[in-house]
C-alpha cells in the first residue's frame, strides 16, 4: 500500500513540474513589461481637465462659484493661482476646497461690473505623482460679452538670437501706481517689484505668446525670466526686457515682440578705489557723464592739482595723476575730498572719499616686482615667429639670453629642448623687453625631426595641434635697475596648425559700431569697432556667431538701456546663419546693411 501510495506521489510531482509555470527572482517579466508601459501610458496621459462650471468664456456670470473636475485625484498650491486683472485685495479673492478629482472655488471679493476675468491656475494643479495639469485659463465676464483685446508677440534672447521658452509676458496697467505715492521712476519697473501684473503669460518653447480677453485701457509690457511664485525678475540674475511706450487696448489686436537681456540697474555707486603706480583710480558700476572733486580743506595749491583727474575712453573710470602732489604733502597720505558724478541717464552720485597716494622717490623703484611672459600675438599658429614680451614692475637693465630656454612639449607634457642660435632683445623700454626669435614653431619642428636623436624622433608621432610652446627664464636671468635678480618663471602657449578667417562690410551712417565674433556659448572671441570692412583671422576650427552692435554717435558706448527711465538697450543685429569653420577655410561677405 504504502508502496502504492509514493507512485501516486511521483506521478503528481512529475506533472506538476512539467505544467507549473518557473517563476524568476525578478517577477514576472510580462507583468514587469505590462506595468512599465502602464505609467508610460499615465505619463503620456497625464492630469487633464474633463470637466468645467462654468463652460469657459461664459458671460453675464452672477455667480460666486466655479468648479472643476479632473481624471485623477489632484493636489493644490494655492499660491501659483493668479486673478486676471490683478485685484487689490488678492490675498483674499477666493476660498477653495478639494474632494479627490474635484475643486471648487468661491469667490469672496465683489466682482467689477462689465469686466472679463481669468483665473490663471500656471502649473498649480497637480496630481498626487506630481505631474501637473498646465495652461489651465479658466474666462468668465461678468457683462455682456468678453473683452476683445488682444496682444501676441514673440520673445527672445537679445545677445544670443534665441528663442526665450516659458518666459514670463506681463501688462500692467499705467494709472495702477497713480494714486499711491510710488516714485515715478520705478512705478514703471513693475517687473522687478513684488507686484502682480494684471495679465500675464508663459511664451511656449518657440518664445511665442499670446493674452485674449483685455479690458481697454494704456498697459506697460514687460517680459523676463522669472518663476510663477512670484512674477517678479532679479535684475542681478534675470534677463528681461520692455517696451517704453504704453500699449494702447481698444478692442484690438496688438503685435508686440520683445527682446530680454541682463541688465543690472542698481543705485549708481563707485566700486574701486586705489592707487596705482602713479594715478588714484575711482571705479564706478557704469559710464560716467560728467564729474567734479571737491577739496575737504582749504587749500588752493592741492584744489589746482585735483584739476588733472580725467575719465577714460570707456567712461567708467577717473584717474587723478598723484605725481601733482610731489613735493606738497610732507606729513599726510591723503587728502579728504567730495567727488559728485553723474551717468548718462543724469542720476547723481555723491560721496566723500579719500585720495590716497604716495611721496614719488624718483630714486626709489618698487619693491614688489610681478613678472610676466607675454607673447606678441594673441592667436599663435605654426607659422607664429617666437616672439615674445617680458613685462615687469621694476626696471630691467639686462637679460642673460644663455638663462633662457624653450621646449616643444607634447600632449602630456614630455618636453624637447630647442636650439637656441640667436635671440634678439629689444630692451629700451625698460619695463616691457621685447625678444625675437627668427623661426617659426613649423621650421623648429622640422629641424629638430632631422637632428634629434631617437627620442627626440618621437616628435614624429606628434600632430602639430598637439604642440605646446614652454618659454623659460632661469633664476638670475634678468637683471633690475635696483640690483636683485629674478626667480625662475615660465610661461606655456599653445599653437594651432588648423584655422581659418571671417570677413565682410558693415554699412551703417552716422552710428558708432562693434562687429563680435562669438563662439558657439557665446562668448566674445573678438570684436573690432568702426571698421567697415572687417577681418577676423586665425580663427580655430568650431562654430561661431558675427553679431552687430549700434548705438548713437553722441555716446561713447553701446547701452543695456535703463528700465527707470523707459530707455530701452541700443540696437543688436545677427549674421542670420551660424558659421562653420573648418581646416584652413576663409569665409568672407558676412555683410551688414543696416540704414
Amino acid at each position: 500500500m504504502f508502496k502504492v501510495f509514493l507512485k501516486f506521489l511521483f506521478i503528481i510531482s512529475f506533472f506538476s513540474f512539467r505544467f507549473v509555470k518557473p517563476v524568476t527572482l525578478g517577477g514576472d517579466k510580462n507583468y514587469a513589461e505590462k506595468n512599465k508601459i502602464n505609467k508610460e501610458e499615465k505619463k503620456k496621459n497625464f492630469l487633464k481637465l474633463i470637466k468645467q462650471t462654468p463652460e469657459n468664456n461664459s458671460i453675464e456670470f452672477k455667480d460666486s462659484k466655479i468648479e472643476l473636475e479632473f481624471n485623477d485625484k489632484i493636489d493644490l498650491d494655492v499660491k501659483k493661482i493668479r486673478f486676471q486683472p490683478f485685484l487689490l485685495n488678492h490675498d483674499n479673492v477666493f476660498k477653495y476646497k478639494i474632494n479627490g478629482n474635484k475643486l471648487r472655488i468661491d469667490i469672496i471679493n465683489q466682482l467689477n461690473k462689465d469686466t472679463t476675468y481669468q483665473i490663471n491656475f500656471t502649473d498649480a494643479i497637480k496630481d498626487l505623482d506630481g505631474n501637473s495639469c498646465e495652461n489651465i485659463v479658466v474666462t468668465f465676464a461678468t457683462g455682456k460679452e468678453l473683452n476683445k483685446g488682444t496682444l501676441n508677440g514673440h520673445i527672445k534672447d537679445l545677445m544670443t538670437n534665441k528663442d526665450c521658452e516659458n518666459c514670463l509676458v506681463a501688462l500692467y496697467r499705467t494709472d495702477r501706481n497713480k494714486n499711491e505715492g510710488v516714485d515715478k521712476k520705478k512705478a514703471f519697473a513693475h517687473i522687478l517689484n513684488e507686484e502682480n501684473p494684471d495679465y500675464f503669460i508663459h511664451t511656449d518653447e518657440k518664445g511665442q505668446y499670446k493674452i485674449n480677453n483685455i479690458a481697454n485701457g494704456e498697459y506697460f509690457l514687460c517680459a523676463g525670466e522669472t518663476t510663477a511664485e512670484k512674477l517678479i525678475c532679479d535684475p542681478k540674475k534675470n534677463k528681461y526686457g520692455f517696451s517704453s511706450e504704453p500699449i494702447i487696448i481698444q478692442n484690438n489686436e496688438i503685435t508686440k515682440d520683445i527682446d530680454i537681456l541682463l541688465a543690472n540697474i542698481e543705485k549708481f555707486k563707485i566700486i574701486e578705489q586705489k592707487t596705482d603706480e602713479n594715478n588714484f583710480i575711482i571705479k564706478f558700476d557704469r559710464q560716467v557723464k560728467d564729474f567734479s572733486i571737491k577739496l575737504l580743506i582749504n587749500s588752493r595749491r592741492f584744489s589746482e592739482s585735483l584739476k588733472s583727474a580725467k575719465i577714460n575712453e570707456e567712461r567708467n573710470t577717473i584717474s587723478l595723476n598723484i605725481n601733482n602732489f610731489d613735493g606738497l604733502l610732507p606729513n599726510i597720505d591723503h587728502l579728504p575730498c567730495e567727488i559728485t558724478a553723474y551717468d548718462e541717464y543724469g542720476e547723481m552720485l555723491q560721496e566723500k572719499i579719500n585720495i590716497h597716494f604716495k611721496n614719488i622717490d624718483k630714486k626709489k623703484e618698487i619693491e614688489k616686482n610681478d613678472i610676466k611672459i607675454e607673447s606678441l600675438e594673441k592667436i599663435l599658429t605654426t607659422q607664429s615667429l617666437i616672439n615674445f614680451k617680458i613685462i615687469s614692475e621694476k626696471k630691467i637693465e639686462n637679460i642673460d639670453t644663455a638663462k633662457i630656454e624653450m621646449f616643444l612639449k607634447n600632449k602630456i607634457g614630455t618636453k624637447y629642448p630647442i636650439p637656441i642660435t640667436r635671440l634678439n632683445i629689444d630692451i629700451s623700454n625698460k619695463k616691457e623687453v621685447f625678444v625675437k626669435y627668427d623661426k617659426t614653431i613649423e621650421e623648429i619642428f622640422n629641424i629638430m625631426l632631422t637632428q634629434g636623436d631617437n627620442a627626440e624622433n618621437q616628435l614624429s608621432q606628434m600632430r602639430y595641434d598637439d604642440i605646446k610652446l614652454e618659454i623659460l627664464i632661469k633664476k638670475q636671468g634678468i637683471f633690475f635697475s635696483d640690483r636683485s635678480t629674478n626667480e625662475e618663471i615660465s610661461q606655456t602657449f599653445i599653437f594651432i596648425k588648423n584655422f581659418g578667417s571671417i570677413s565682410g562690410n558693415i554699412n551703417v551712417k552716422n552710428k558708432h559700431f562693434k562687429v563680435q565674433l562669438l563662439n558657439d556659448k557665446y562668448e566674445v572671441i573678438a570684436e573690432k569697432q568702426d571698421i567697415n570692412t572687417f577681418s577676423f583671422e586665425k580663427i580655430k576650427k568650431g562654430e561661431y556667431f558675427v553679431r552687430l552692435l549700434i548705438w548713437d554717435i553722441k555716446n561713447p558706448q553701446w547701452s543695456c538701456g535703463n528700465i527707470f527711465y523707459k530707455k530701452e538697450h541700443d540696437l543688436v543685429f545677427f549674421y542670420d546663419k551660424k558659421i562653420d569653420i573648418i581646416n584652413n577655410l576663409n569665409i568672407s561677405n558676412i555683410n551688414f546693411d543696416i540704414n
